[in-house]
């Protein structure tokens, strides 16, 4: 069985990872890669013996992002069509629901195609009706990130539930600690975490904000790509670009937070959450979408996270004091061992 797996635009996004990391999890030896080699992210040439190669630019407002989805539709196209990929893969694994043209070309060649949907939100907006349509149309299995995912996905586009479906949660890519290994003192003290894409609705300026509120504690931004902030940064926030060893900022992190904006955005999974629990990190977190399948209400918080003042509180009753955060710190373990249990449970079921 080999396998062409399709992913638009490599960044150093959870989007990204999750390819990485469904490919390594298959841990196939033959197999060819299709995304965008010219920009910098974690999908690198050396994944796979035979790539293909896309530039993905997507810059545009309005018809001018028309232009370049379209752009990209009739590129992947022609290179699917003039490659040898077609006859030799009996699998599309296409990682979004966007890549239309590459679920045409493997319905209209007998293969099986495989969507693995990670988002709930597409711009334009006006597009998803015709993804919908193609994936009604091509799909023969849909993979869901969660079952937040699945079920607003199989709710609101009926025509669907007729394709075999399942959920597998993204695999994170480090194990879970050990709480002996765990130097709590130090981890009290460290910086609060954001880590997300450059987006205004991932919290960004609520993020500053909340810096300004506590101006005797750190807090480090860590984002796949550069954004300029309405006012300058407090003295107390660091913000680092593409950084790659997200496990050591997770270690040494006090707490992670989420504070991704609804209803412009709402999380379908997160998982820098998990890879926070795997790192005994406590994580607050929006009240809606993914993430309350990942959190409990002792490993973290759960707050409306448009609220300044929900996040505030929820940071204080975390770093209240050592002896209440060492007991955190340890229900973030033991809900990543919980969650990494799951997992292998909805892997055998599907």
């Amino acid at each position: 069985m080999r396998y062409l797996y399709v992913h638009i635009n490599n960044d150093y996004s959870g989007a990204s990872y999750a390819m990485k990391a469904i490919i390594e999890s298959h841990g196939l030896n033959n197999f060819t890669l299709m995304t965008d080699f010219q920009s910098d992210g974690f999908l690198k040439k050396e994944i796979s013996n035979d790539i293909i190669s896309i530039n993905y630019s997507f810059k545009g407002k309005g018809l001018g992002t028309i232009y370049q989805l379209f752009r990209y539709a009739l590129i992947s196209l022609f290179k699917l069509l003039c490659t040898p990929v077609i006859k030799k893969t009996n699998v599309f694994y296409i990682n979004a629901i966007s890549p239309w043209t590459t679920a045409i070309v493997g319905w209209i060649f007998n293969k099986k195609v495989i969507y693995h949907v990670h988002e709930y939100y597409v711009n334009p907006s006006f597009h998803i009706k015709f993804y919908i349509w193609i994936m009604s149309l091509t799909a023969n299995e849909l993979i869901f990130v969660s079952n937040f995912t699945k079920e607003k996905y199989l709710k609101e586009y009926p025509k669907l539930k007729k394709i075999n479906s399942s959920i597998k949660f993204t695999p994170v890519r480090f194990e879970t600690l050990n709480f002996e290994d765990l130097n709590v003192t130090v981890k009290f003290k460290g910086p609060i975490v954001l880590i997300c894409s450059p987006k205004k609705y991932k919290g960004l300026e609520v993020f500053l904000e909340l810096a300004k509120t506590f101006p005797n504690k750190t807090f480090e931004l860590y984002l796949s790509g550069e954004y300029s902030f309405k006012s300058s940064l407090p003295i107390n926030l660091r913000v680092l670009i593409k950084h790659k060893d997200i496990r050591s900022v997770l270690k040494k992190a006090s707490i992670c937070l989420n504070l991704s904006q609804q209803p412009d955005w709402i999380e379908t999974f997160g998982l820098t959450i998990w890879e926070g629990l795997t790192q005994g990190t406590p994580v607050i977190v929006p009240d809606i979408g993914g993430p309350l399948e990942i959190v409990d209400k002792v490993c973290g918080i759960s707050c409306d996270t448009r609220d300044k003042k929900q996040i505030i509180n929820g940071v204080s009753k975390i770093l209240e004091d050592k002896s209440i955060y060492s007991k955190y710190c340890q229900a973030a373990l033991n809900r990543s061992i919980s969650l990494s249990q799951i997992n292998n449970i909805l892997k055998i079921n599907s």
